[in-house]
């Protein structure tokens, strides 16, 4: 904690302490230990890369801003949107404990996150006439399996599994 009194405190130290602290083991209670191996996690990947040297009291809405633009890059904006939730709560914290006085985080907005219909894993569908043209061109042991999975919306795996007496 003197790190604070000097203005030396990094943002690493800062989310550290964050998650330690009193407030977030009352708030997680029996989960806490899993919650707080899940933030270091996302926190280690996505934050302290580019951010985790930089001292509180220098850190800018530019440099939060690139990180986020660089992460973007890489991962969906829902993941970088959410690896923020915990560097955004423990800026808020050191705001509380008045280790900073600006919140410039407030200064970045989150990153435009994908429609819900566009966030399914799934999105491609065959047509029936494509569906009829894959069937055709298979080989002869290949088509009960596929008019399985065609009738039931099953995958390979759980048509090719299926016994007699499952049906």
């Amino acid at each position: 904690i003197a790190e604070q009194a000097k203005g030396t405190m990094t943002v690493a130290a800062l989310i550290e302490l964050f998650l330690d602290s009193d407030e977030k083991r009352l708030e997680k209670g029996e989960g806490y230990v899993k919650y707080k191996a899940k933030e270091t996690s996302l926190s280690a990947k996505y934050i302290l890369p580019n951010l985790g040297h930089i001292k509180l009291r220098s850190l800018t809405a530019k440099q939060i801003k690139a990180n986020q633009t660089e992460q973007g890059l890489r991962v969906r904006a829902e993941t970088v949107n959410r690896s923020d939730v915990t560097f955004r709560a423990a800026l808020a914290y050191a705001l509380r404990q008045g280790w900073i006085t600006t919140p410039v985080w407030q200064e970045v907005k989150k990153l435009k996150e994908a429609e819900p219909h566009d966030k399914a894993r799934s999105k491609v569908y065959f047509l029936r006439e494509h569906r009829d043209a894959i069937y055709e061109a298979a080989d002869e042991a290949l088509k009960p399996i596929l008019k399985c999975m065609d009738i039931t919306g099953c995958r390979p795996s759980e048509a090719r599994r299926l016994r007699v007496r499952d049906v």
